[in-house]
């Protein structure tokens, strides 16, 4: 067997802000790092810039994992906004289906302001 190495490297400075997408595969690489920025805030006391997570998946009710630890991470000032896309959910669902990228288009202003000014 042989071992690579991610592609991903954090950011050299904490307070520079990130955008994530969960598109439907799979959410635990994201939850890792905003895991990551919530241990050097609390416990590190270091200071961490905004964070948004567009999560998307099928259903919220069978599929919208960890929705208790999403909260306390806006709670503490971790997570600035999380965003859902839950695409075979009512009142849209059916005929309509609703998914992240849409999500994003709908967020433009927020997007524009952490990935172009303030370059994250």
């Amino acid at each position: 067997a042989t071992m690579t190495n991610g592609t991903f490297t954090f950011p050299k400075d904490d307070r520079t802000p990130m955008v994530m997408t969960g598109l439907g595969t799979g959410i635990a690489p994201i939850r890792s790092f905003v895991q990551d920025r919530m241990y050097k805030k609390t416990v590190l006391k270091k200071e961490v810039g905004p964070m948004v997570v567009f999560y998307g998946c099928r259903h919220e009710r069978e599929e919208f994992f960890y929705k208790e630890e999403w909260e306390l991470y806006k709670k503490e000032g971790v997570l600035t906004t999380l965003v859902n896309a839950f695409s075979h959910d009512k009142p849209h669902y059916p005929p309509k289906m609703i998914f992240v990228n849409q999500r994003m288009e709908e967020n433009t202003r927020l997007l524009g302001d952490l990935l172009g000014k303030q370059g994250g």
